[in-house]
């Protein structure tokens, strides 16, 4: 991923069991983009992991994790963590995950970092 090379971040795509999800492949592509960008740019260099777990998708970083101000409204329009952020990424993400019967969870990484995690409807 050429966004991640230019930052210095090594993107780890584990192999797992396959999960199939029923949506347009724009939709999955969009909302995949936004969980790992924002792990790339919270990772600032070292490695960003994406691997299927129970059903789910998971973005892993080792970033400086979620400060609580941002926690509280992370799906919110407009809120973000970074000052070159718009805001927009999880927001629009969320409501895909939601439309496709899902949703998007953030947890804070045992060691430090954030784990994004796609709960899919299983189609």
């Amino acid at each position: 991923m050429p966004y991640a090379d230019s930052r210095g971040v090594d993107i780890r795509w584990a192999d797992g069991p396959p999960l199939t999800v029923q949506a347009a492949p724009t939709a999955v592509r969009q909302v995949l983009d936004n969980l790992v960008r924002n792990a790339v740019d919270a990772s600032a260099g070292g490695a960003v992991e994406v691997l299927v777990v129970d059903g789910a998708v998971e973005v892993r970083d080792r970033g400086g994790g979620l400060p609580p101000s941002v926690r509280a409204r992370l799906y919110e329009p407009f809120v973000t963590g970074r000052p070159d952020g718009t805001g927009l990424g999880l927001a629009v993400s969320q409501r895909i995950a939601r439309a496709l019967g899902g949703r998007i969870i953030h947890e804070d990484r045992d060691g430090g970092g954030t784990v994004a995690r796609w709960e899919v409807r299983h189609g």
